[in-house]
């Protein structure tokens, strides 16, 4: 007898409700941008993630949008559709005690240090150490917003991404 492990489908409300999996696209972003910067994010720009990656129409934007283009870019195309650009402030907010929880969980599992003195995310292990599950099309998709926005986060300030995204912390 065969057994065949299906990758369980993920809906929208799941992916809101999986602080482990939020954990990880945090500690991804973090990953990246340490990458590409060579120093640590700030909290502040770390509430900006999950707002940007779990919403639908924003990852298609992030998605079609070339990684070299650059948040200018990015920010160019969602204000075409008015009512995103000024919806990620509010959805911001809206989301800040998953944030929240989300880098608590990441901080306990190890995988960033939240440094108080600096208030920036430092990644704890390179990846090499982490065993990431198997992830579907729609979430590699998301991981792959991770890894943009972090490039596109990294070539800017804070107060420059704040403006540009129209959100004020």
């Amino acid at each position: 007898m065969r057994i065949e492990l299906r990758t369980p489908e993920l809906n929208d409300a799941a992916l809101v409700q999986n602080s482990a999996l939020r954990a990880c696209f945090l500690w991804g972003f973090c990953r990246y941008y340490q990458q590409y910067k060579k120093e640590s994010p700030t909290v502040t720009i770390s509430f900006l993630v999950l707002p940007l990656i779990l919403h639908k129409a924003t990852v298609t934007l992030i998605c079609s949008t070339q990684k070299a283009s650059g948040i200018h870019l990015f920010a160019g195309k969602i204000q075409k559709k008015k009512e995103a650009i000024f919806t990620i402030h509010e959805r911001t907010r809206q989301l800040r005690s998953l944030t929240f929880e989300s880098l608590s969980v990441a901080e306990d599992a190890g995988l960033i240090e939240i440094d108080v003195k600096t208030a920036t995310l430092r990644v704890r292990c390179d990846g090499s150490e982490v065993d990431l599950p198997l992830l579907s099309d729609e979430l590699k998709k998301i991981h792959a917003c991770c890894d943009k926005l972090a490039f596109w986060f990294s070539e800017v300030s804070d107060q420059q991404i704040a403006k540009t995204l129209m959100v004020d912390f």
